[in-house]
This record gives structure tokens, C-alpha cells and sequence, in this order.
């Protein structure tokens, strides 16, 4: 974790005022602005409630064909999705 840019990109988004949940399987909980704050299970999330996906780690433990047709738009930093762009879908 020392050193994650994705730590930072969740700071400036609830710096926004977005309410911010992460999911990583080999990061149980992450500190931030001083709280700590626990990780979610993947499918413990309800998909069709939320915003937006923002992916911007890449593991191969993650249901992709989940977060794919969830329905959700997706920013995919690091193209975890193999995906090409499209309606619901921005990649870097």
C-alpha cells in the first residue's frame, strides 16, 4: 500500500464529496484522512446501487464478467476489464 496512487485518487474523490468503498483481496482495510477504513467483498457490493466503478488496480481474483455487466458506468485505469470503450466504459 506505501506509495498507492489509488489511495490518493480515493482521497480526492471523497475530497468531492463521493461517498468511496474499495474492494481489493490482498488489502484488508486502508487509512484514510485519519480513519481507517475496511475493504468490501466484491459481491457484497450491490452493483446497481452505485455511481460509478473505478478500477485502478489489476487482479485476477476480481469477477470481471460481474463488474462488466453490472451496468454501472466504469473508469478502468489499467485496462483490468479487457474491454474496449464504450457507453458504459472509459479506459486510459
Amino acid at each position: 500500500m506505501r506509495n498507492s496512487r489509488a489511495v490518493r485518487v480515493m482521497e480526492l474523490l471523497e475530497a468531492e464529496g463521493a461517498r468511496v468503498e474499495f474492494a481489493d483481496p490482498l488489502v484488508p482495510a486502508v487509512t484514510l484522512g485519519g480513519t481507517e477504513r475496511k475493504g468490501v467483498a466484491l459481491d457484497a457490493l450491490p452493483l446497481d446501487d452505485l455511481d460509478l466503478i473505478v478500477v485502478l488496480v489489476r487482479n485476477a481474483a476480481w469477477p470481471v464478467e460481474q463488474l462488466r455487466d453490472a451496468g454501472v458506468p466504469v473508469f478502468d485505469a489499467v485496462n483490468a476489464l479487457d474491454q474496449a470503450d464504450g457507453a458504459r466504459h472509459e479506459r486510459l
